[in-house]
């Protein structure tokens, strides 16, 4: 528990800001998605909507901690990436299911996700988020057939991409940090 309460060391609180930046650019794209030409029905939209106001204000708080110099304890940044993700699933859940594109938002929720937590944390990440996916998305709207092949391949590509993304973004973080750890000895 005082692990939550410790402060982001700078490095990680630099890749925070990254995190809090590609999600304010994954917010827009998500308000687009759902207001141009809106496919989804209106309980869907709104539900959606919902969501996209809930992960605005949390990024809102996290980029005022970061902006204003505040201290940002780890706590704070492990729930927003987690609520990262639940909002993904629940979206999917609520539109469409596996037929719904959003899937696509999991691959930089991870990738940011690893480049703060490293790789502890960003493979429990990782191992929660993909049954939550493959739950929620092979289970609403009727939209995946179990015994279809063509499913069954769509998502195990989706399932290997997410682990992919976080065990490339891992190998990443671990080289640079290598490199620095060199250019500083």
């Amino acid at each position: 528990m005082r692990w939550l309460a410790e402060p982001l060391d700078p490095e990680r609180r630099m890749g925070l800001a990254i995190q809090v930046t590609m999600r304010w650019f994954l917010l827009a794209v998500a308000l687009f998605m759902m207001l141009y030409r809106p496919g989804a029905g209106g309980g869907a939209i709104g539900g959606v909507l919902a969501l996209i106001a809930c992960v605005t204000a949390v990024n809102s708080y996290v980029s005022w901690r970061l902006q204003s110099g505040a201290s940002m304890p780890r706590g704070i940044a492990l729930g927003a990436g987690f609520f990262d993700a639940g909002s993904i699933t629940i979206a999917i859940g609520l539109a469409d299911g596996f037929r719904n594109d959003s899937y696509l938002f999991y691959y930089p929720a991870l990738l940011a996700f690893a480049v703060v937590f490293g790789a502890r944390w960003s493979i429990a990440y990782l191992l929660t988020t993909m049954p939550a996916y493959t739950l929620v998305a092979t289970t609403t709207h009727n939209s995946f057939d179990p015994g279809e092949p063509f499913d069954q391949k769509r998502l195990v590509v989706r399932l290997a991409t997410m682990a992919v993304t976080v065990l490339l973004a891992n190998l990443i973080v671990r080289i640079e940090r290598h490199r620095r750890e060199a250019a500083v000895a």
